[in-house]
């Protein structure tokens, strides 16, 4: 059994070598409780306890992850596009697609009632949104990324590849024009977390005060709000044929 050892600096009179001695507490299972110390912390245990089980929105179905695209990768994708369009800055370009990366979710979502914990089961992280926007070179270097990688998450994109040589790519259901394109992906990927060194391919980046998780919360609240159930979108979105 693991025992973590505690130790205990007992300080007498001047900070001195000679007058400084410890010995270590064993706290392990065996270990009781403090009931004073549980006293204290009881409230903030309720109240923590209480923010996290409220009940944001239902879910008709368990949602899982996965490559080259899955129901929670889609869904997570459309709703962080869905919100990063609602925090655009007048006169300023909305994001036309969202990129996100499946390692950045934790936990399948459950069906049934999703609660506050479970998102930030799903997105512990502190990630922000990020507006880039994406050169030709950019964009083509998310392609070849997808190639390689086996897809990611996205929304407002679609790209099918075969026998490895990209077929089609299109955007909001256009097919792929020589321009910038602005999207949405987190600041985490935006600094080339997970290998997505063509973000860094652009002609400029925002970042928003908008936490991922945040975004996550308030989508969910808001179709709960409305009585509107999470659906699962079935749609495939990155298509990789051998």
């Amino acid at each position: 059994m693991m025992r973590w050892m505690v130790p205990l600096l007992l300080l007498f009179g001047s900070c001195t070598e000679s007058q400084v001695s410890y010995h270590a507490l064993v706290v392990d299972p065996t270990t009781e409780a403090d009931s004073l110390m549980g006293r204290w912390i009881a409230p903030y245990r309720d109240s923590l306890e209480t923010t996290m089980g409220h009940v944001l929105v239902n879910s008709q179905n368990t949602m899982g992850r996965g490559r080259p695209d899955s129901p929670l990768g889609s869904l997570i994708a459309d709703l962080i596009l869905e919100e990063a369009r609602q925090e655009t800055a007048p006169g300023e370009p909305m994001p036309e697609f969202c990129i996100i990366n499946i390692g950045g979710l934790r936990i399948d979502l459950p069906e049934g009632d999703v609660e506050v914990r479970h998102v930030f089961e799903l997105m512990p992280f502190e990630n922000r949104l990020s507006f880039i926007r994406l050169t030709p070179k950019g964009m083509q270097g998310m392609i070849d990324y997808f190639v390689t990688e086996g897809g990611q998450p996205v929304s407002g994109l679609r790209v099918e590849v075969k026998d490895s040589v990209t077929i089609a790519v299109t955007v909001n259901g256009r097919p792929l024009e020589e321009r910038s394109y602005v999207v949405v992906t987190s600041d985490y990927l935006a600094d080339g977390g997970d290998r997505m060194y063509f973000l860094a391919d652009n002609a400029g980046r925002t970042d928003l005060q908008l936490t991922v998780r945040d975004a996550i919360i308030r989508n969910f609240q808001q179709k709960g709000t409305a009585s509107t159930p999470l659906v699962p979108p079935i749609d495939r979105r990155i298509i990789i044929d051998p």
